[in-house]
């Protein structure tokens, strides 16, 4: 006879199921919809199918909450990349990532309470008797749940989602600090990461102490775990700090974790612990399912990163879209930027590319593009916007440049990519293609960028109509005739 306790846990899964069924179909229905849904709707939808799994999981055993959790995220998945529209290399970054995430949730959840194969034995013991719940008000997979059920809360915020080719790593730091400090009682909690070929770890939310005496990653404890991954668990806890020139400055801790966090066969960073309040939460096993779970939680935002970066870059020449330049030159921080400083931009344009398409000289057009892409990378400044506006159309936003400095600067990168791009690829100029470029600078009356993009492009326009190779927006004579092909050099000045 089924008791009113599991009466009651059957409905409960019962109505956790139905919320399944009728948010994926909700989500599927979405995302074969002509008109895209507001997101809050869609994060509810994956809220809840997120939410009910939990759900149904707990104490289904392991095989089955396994399971049942990779159907799930192949269903979200599949729903969300027909909503997002994201590359096929996205989509299959984000599904192994959701995958991973489901079955790891779904092999916690289907342990828990889960006693001689009686899942809705909560509170049992081995003989079938009564037992008084455990007087912790969270089991430590309740806490692990937990922690996961928060991550992917964290990931659908405005500041993970909306972070474009910027990594929100100083923000997953400052997360796992608060993630480890509410629900495991962990108090001076650090985010490091592991660079290459370099003996001092990046904190990746630094405070100024970190800043000036960065950790060894190659001596100590923190060394040793990063090297052999093995994780470091001390019982006690306490604090030191390092004397330097007479003045206690630098922190050093006899760390209660330190725990090396790896994606395949590489270390990549190392979170450290330096004090657990509950006791029953120091167990070395606590430690190995918060470390798993944290290398997770990081490859996770390594892949919003990638996602990020794929969905604002040109495949071709490595450059940004015209979508994320006019996102990057609408953004308030740079608003700001242009607002204080004198700005130029650049356009060059590669006339007689559909030449190449109609004579199927498709290799030639291809290198002919990369190499434009690379040549300005190299050639301009690291903070400068260099973009693929159109098929035959590059664009750079150069700060700290004003309208004469940026004529110089145009002029000599005419010539660079004139000699190492077109007389390279073409010396015998048998493929017809010619460079035009139009400049715009904002300086004194600090334009704002989007519309000395404008007046650039048209200044191609104007280059072209007078047979010139180089126009300066409102300037009345243009510069080099297309004909000659090192026109326009404009001496040695550089930015």
């Amino acid at each position: 006879m089924i008791s009113h306790a599991n009466r009651r846990e059957l409905s409960v899964r019962l109505l956790a199921a139905a919320i399944t069924v009728v948010s994926l179909g909700a989500l599927h229905s979405l995302s074969t919809n002509a008109v895209r849904p507001p997101e809050t709707t869609v994060f509810a939808l994956v809220f809840a199918v997120c939410g009910a799994f939990m759900l149904i999981a707990r104490g289904l055993g392991r095989g089955v909450a396994t399971g049942l959790g990779v159907v799930i995220a192949l269903s979200i998945s599949i729903a969300l990349s027909n909503l997002t529209g994201a590359g096929a290399a996205g989509n299959t970054v984000f599904m192994l990532v959701a995958i991973s995430l489901m079955v790891f949730v779904g092999r916690i959840a289907g342990v828990n309470d889960h006693v001689d194969g009686q899942p809705f034995a909560a509170g049992r013991n081995k003989s079938g008797a009564s037992q008084v719940a455990d007087s912790r008000p969270d089991s430590i997979e309740q806490t692990l749940g937990t922690l996961a059920s928060d991550f992917c809360i964290w990931t659908t915020t405005d500041m993970v989602r909306g972070g474009g080719t910027a990594p929100p790593w100083p923000g997953f730091a400052r997360f796992v600090r608060r993630l480890l400090a509410e629900r495991l009682d962990a108090a001076d909690v650090e985010v490091y990461e592991v660079v290459p070929g370099q003996p001092r770890l990046r904190p990746l939310a630094a405070n100024e102490a970190q800043v000036e005496h960065p950790p060894l990653a190659d001596t100590g404890v923190l060394g040793g775990a990063i090297r052999s991954n093995e994780i470091h668990v001390d019982s006690e806890d306490s604090t030191e700090t390092a004397n330097v020139g007479g003045i206690n400055r630098i922190p050093r801790q006899r760390w209660a974790w330190v725990l090396p966090l790896r994606v395949a066969d590489q270390s990549v960073g190392v979170v450290t612990v330096g004090r657990i309040g509950l006791e029953c939460n120091r167990r070395l096993g606590v430690a190995h399912a918060v470390r798993d779970l944290l290398q997770l939680f990081w490859a996770h935002v390594a892949g919003l990163q990638a996602l990020g970066q794929a969905r604002c870059t040109d495949t071709q020449t490595g450059l940004l879209t015209r979508a994320a330049l006019l996102d990057a030159l609408r953004d308030n921080a740079l608003a700001d930027v242009y607002r204080d400083e004198p700005v130029a931009v650049l356009a060059v344009s590669l006339e007689g590319l559909r030449r190449l398409d109609d004579r199927s000289q498709w290799s030639e057009r291809d290198e002919l593009i990369r190499r434009v892409g690379d040549t300005l990378c190299r050639r301009l400044h690291s903070d400068d916007l260099v973009a693929r506006f159109a098929d035959d159309r590059f664009v750079a936003v150069m700060r700290r440049t004003d309208a004469v400095l940026g004529e110089v600067a145009g002029c000599r990168l005419l010539d660079f990519l004139q000699g190492e791009v077109l007389d390279r690829i073409d010396p015998g100029t048998t493929l017809g293609v010619k460079l035009r470029g139009g400049m715009a600078g904002g300086n004194p009356e600090r334009v704002a960028p989007e519309l000395l993009l404008s007046q650039a492009l048209l200044a191609i326009d104007d280059a072209r109509v007078a047979g010139h190779r180089f126009a300066v927006a409102g300037a009345s004579e243009r510069v080099g005739p297309v004909g000659a092909p090192n026109a326009g050099h404009c001496g040695l000045a550089q930015r």
